[in-house]
């Protein structure tokens, strides 16, 4: 619509429209590696600078946030140009604060956004896995996480005829390790993948009402025994025992076991008796300690 401002010297003075603009959001602006994000913006269909509705828009970013080359998700765009789409960060994502744009019809659209990813802060239980009924380590539910790459789904130890599924637990809302049924490993999957560096943590029941659990057999490896962990994706990654302890559950060396490492390492916790085998009151914990295998 035009409209009629004036005349001078016999020439009309006309006002148009202004051209609608190009905008992009992101929200939330901040988010944690892993987070889901909701991404709106509108490309004009018409105008100047337009984009024909029937082109898709394209984000574009650092590799890191739209791996592998840095273009995004495609967004389809009504009437008016506009979208809205949501992605879900890679954890692969460095923290950072990264720039999104947009292309449209083979060229950039010259707006952007910008997006701060922080990384997951790792949560560490309080002490020991719980103890349960029966000199059990105690049963529970996952609370919370992110998997940071194909996460564990079995963990073999042939030296003691271990073979035995994986699953992911986590924490209690009050912050204890939650640990699995008797018969399963547990994945601390608050903490590293095993063969990420720093140490992965698998925790399991020693006994049960039923009789012996996992890790049963447990204190019964040997330094330089094999430890095969297999992933989700088929991968496979090796550790070696490097050390076995037998501590108090109530002197738990919480800092040692999820603390940091410079490679890549394995705990396998369960509990022990006065021994440090079983068979008594199990008020111990048994850590296996394992590295990469070379």
């Amino acid at each position: 619509m035009t409209s009629v401002l004036g005349a001078a010297s016999g020439i009309l003075l006309v006002a148009t429209p202004a051209a609608a603009a190009s905008t992009i959001s992101v929200s939330p602006s901040t988010v944690t590696v892993g987070g889901p994000v909701v991404i709106s913006g509108t490309i004009p269909t018409s105008g100047e600078p337009s984009c024909p509705q029937d082109d898709v828009a394209i984000l574009t970013s650092d590799p890191a946030l739209f791996p592998p080359d840095g273009f995004g998700p495609r967004a389809t765009r009504d009437a008016t140009g506009a979208f809205q789409i949501s992605y879900t960060v890679p954890v692969s994502t460095p923290p950072g604060t990264y720039p999104i744009g947009m292309r449209c019809g083979g060229g950039n659209v010259g707006v952007h956004t910008e997006l701060e990813v922080r990384a997951q802060v790792q949560q560490t239980p309080t002490g020991a896995p719980p103890a349960g009924p029966e000199g059990t380590s105690g049963e529970g539910q996952p609370w919370g996480g992110l998997v940071a790459g194909p996460a564990p789904v079995r963990v073999d130890l042939p030296a003691i005829g271990l073979s035995a599924v994986v699953v992911a637990v986590g924490l209690t809302p009050g912050g204890s390790m939650t640990v699995p049924a008797p018969a399963v490993a547990g994945w601390y999957r608050l903490g590293p993948v095993p063969g990420e560096v720093g140490p992965a943590v698998l925790v399991g029941h020693v006994t049960s009402r039923a009789g012996p659990a996992v890790f049963h057999r447990l204190a019964a490896v040997h330094l330089g025994d094999l430890v095969s962990v297999w992933h989700a994706d088929g991968s496979l990654t090796r550790f070696s025992i490097s050390a076995v302890t037998v501590s108090r559950k109530s002197q738990f060396p919480t800092a040692a076991v999820f603390g940091p490492t410079r490679q890549a390492a394995l705990r396998l916790v369960t509990c022990a008796d006065d021994s440090g085998r079983g068979g008594g009151q199990y008020r111990n914990s048994l850590i296996v300690w394992a590295t990469a295998a070379r």
